[in-house]
């Protein structure tokens, strides 16, 4: 009745299609009666041809002879079912792939799943959402902050939503740039942010947060949702394979630990931002994460001119390399 921490199916020495057809069938109920529990089959070369298909399930593949990844994979931490409404991007450092994560996500969830999606971009200072997602806003969560309406900020909150992809999306832009008009960030409060994201997740399927880099320094965003025990998340940690950014990915690991994370979960999204190859299963070793998706390198969107073309038309029939792995995320 209760779910085993981990379930590991050894099937590399079997040569019968029928114990193949087995094996799928048992890692599909496991995976519905136990969502907590961490999967993972071992497969002689006759059945690489399963690999796709029990990825797909949730299930981590591994070759004969590959058991130092394997212990390295059943020590992550437990997965468990999120249950959160949530959902955000964090990261050390700028320009690693956090904004574009956040604005994929919110179009392939609203565009392929039909979901009711919020994108809140909650980088106050330099936040660039509303340019990735193709929009200038005249207003940003300042001014809904700071309106003075009977009822608050859920009285008024839709009076600042920009509604895109025929009202599935809404996006509460933040004051960076021209639209901050001189005010400071610090007259949105933890509280403020609180009240608005706990607002979104009463109206919406998913709530996506934009994060700054310095986590504890220029928004109010990371701590309301961190901190506070009322907000269930997801947190999707951007890691990049170059030691470096890995000493930046432990860094928020660090950061997050010590809020605690008994209502939230951590995952791993490694964005390769050059041709360099990177190792996905290397960087869970080192870090103790779980990577649940590896976005490859684009040098369309490297060379792209606009800022929307670093989002992805998820309404295609055939998608690309990097659009497929952000469609399967979602």
């Amino acid at each position: 009745a209760a779910a085993p921490a981990v379930l590991v199916a050894d099937v590399s020495g079997l040569h019968d299609p029928g114990a193949d057809r087995a094996l799928v069938e048992l890692l599909d109920a496991a995976a519905v009666r136990w969502p907590g529990c961490r999967v993972a089959a071992v497969l002689g070369e006759a059945q690489a041809y399963l690999h796709g298909e029990l990825q797909h399930m949730q299930a981590r593949t591994f070759r004969r002879g590959q058991v130092d990844d394997l212990a390295a994979y059943l020590a992550l931490v437990r997965r468990r079912e999120a249950q959160a409404r949530v959902v955000l991007a964090l990261s050390a450092k700028g320009g690693v792939g956090k904004s574009s994560l956040i604005a994929n996500l919110a179009v392939a969830l609203a565009t392929r799943h039909g979901l009711r999606v919020a994108a809140v971009d909650g980088d106050l200072a330099r936040g660039d959402l509303a340019r990735l997602l193709g929009v200038e806003p005249s207003t940003t969560v300042l001014d809904l902050v700071s309106d003075r309406a009977p009822g608050g900020i859920r009285a008024v909150l839709d009076r600042y939503l920009l509604s895109l992809d025929e009202g599935r999306l809404a996006l509460l832009p933040a004051p960076g740039g021209a639209l901050n008009g001189g005010r400071p960030w610090t007259a949105l409060t933890t509280r403020h942010a609180q009240t608005v994201l706990a607002a979104l997740g009463e109206r919406f399927d998913v709530v996506l947060l934009d994060t700054p880099p310095d986590l504890q320094r220029s928004s109010p965003f990371p701590a309301a949702v961190l901190g506070d025990g009322s907000l269930p998340f997801v947190g999707l940690v951007v890691v990049q394979p170059q030691p470096m950014e890995r000493w930046g990915a432990r860094q928020v690991l660090d950061f997050v630990t010590a809020y605690g994370t008994d209502h939230g979960l951590l995952r791993g999204v490694l964005v390769h931002r050059n041709p360099a190859t990177g190792n996905a299963r290397q960087l869970e070793k080192v870090l103790g994460l779980e990577i649940v998706e590896a976005i490859p390198y684009d040098p369309r969107a490297a060379a792209a001119h606009q800022a929307t073309e670093l989002v992805y038309d998820f309404q295609k029939k055939r998608l690309g390399p990097p659009a497929r792995a952000y469609a399967q995320l979602a």
